[in-house]
């Protein structure tokens, strides 16, 4: 399958199987709140009193409460979102007509390990990130002068160059793998070697794919983006920006934030064009033996064995 027929049957997918859209929305519709969510914040906070101050600090820890809270149910949704997309596409695949509790029950069994995977690369990131502070400090602590401590950072800085492109690579394999887990019914760490074999074996189409797909997502959605932005920048040209008061208010306003909703909306059929995309690579590029096999079946009681 070429990438032009990824791309056509992609959209083709997106645009008829509607049902996906939900699962596409799970997570959004947990932090859709935070699109009309504002914190009034004072001009001259040293002209509170102390009673107004520590009614701020509780509002304050409240709304960073419920950010946290609403992350949480967001990515605690993310595995029905993802393996719901993944498997109704491999469904509809098959010709298997779709239906909301049909894909729900049928992502049920690959939610842990669809949890879990995304741990991985975040412990990644973290454990480079630990390792390059924990250097930084070192060098410049026992570095003699400042340009003993700027010579040595030189070669952090390329080790941190080639932390995020591992990073970056290790994201193109998870995503791989989550179709591994949906379509193969893999283990996470099987799910994930499966991925960068297949990657390794197959980079300049990987690489040709993921550059093409993120393009089309993220092009259309910077499109939309213009509408706020545009939005803002008049209001900001009309108004008086010598008041620190009327900025705040204008970078809170309810209506500018409103204007946002197109592209909280187009990420809903973009998210199924592109882990169908995902998907139909993944399955593309794997090898004709390694398909998977159908669950053997259970011989019938009735029949009696001659």
């Amino acid at each position: 399958m070429t990438l032009g027929n990824i791309i056509s049957k992609s959209f083709a997918i997106a645009w008829k199987e509607k049902v996906l859209w939900l699962f596409a929305a799970l997570p959004l519709l947990a932090l859709l709140p935070t699109l009309f969510f504002s914190f009034p914040l004072p001009t001259n906070p040293g002209m509170l009193s102390e009673r107004e101050a520590a009614e701020m600090v509780s509002v304050l820890f409240a709304a960073i409460g419920l950010q946290c809270i609403l992350g949480i149910a967001s990515y605690l949704l993310f595995p029905f979102s993802i393996g719901g997309i993944l498997k109704g596409v491999a469904l509809s695949e098959q010709g298997q007509s779709l239906s909301i509790k049909d894909v729900f029950q049928k992502t049920k069994p690959y939610y842990w390990r669809l949890l879990l995977l995304p741990l991985l690369l975040t412990g990644l990131g973290v454990l480079l990130y630990l390792v390059f502070v924990f250097f930084l400090v070192l060098l410049i602590s026992n570095a003699d002068t400042s340009t003993a401590a700027g010579l040595m950072i030189i070669p952090l800085f390329c080790f941190l160059c080639l932390g995020l492109i591992a990073i970056m690579l290790a994201s193109v394999v998870m995503v791989f793998a989550f179709a591994a887990i949906v379509v193969d019914d893999l283990g996470i760490v099987e799910a994930f070697t499966q991925s960068a074999k297949l990657i390794r074996a197959n980079l300049g189409a990987v690489i040709g794919f993921v550059f093409l797909f993120v393009f089309i997502t993220m092009g259309a959605s910077f499109v939309l983006t213009l509408i706020p932005l545009s939005a803002q920048f008049i209001a900001f040209g009309s108004m008086d920006v010598s008041s620190p008061q009327a900025i705040m208010d204008l970078s809170q306003a309810w209506w500018l934030r409103l204007l946002y909703l197109p592209q909280y909306l187009l990420s809903i059929p973009l998210s199924v064009f592109y882990y169908a995309g995902i998907l139909l690579q993944y399955t593309a590029l794997k090898p004709a033996g390694d398909a998977p096999r159908p669950p053997a079946k259970r011989p019938s009681r009735s029949k009696k064995t001659e």
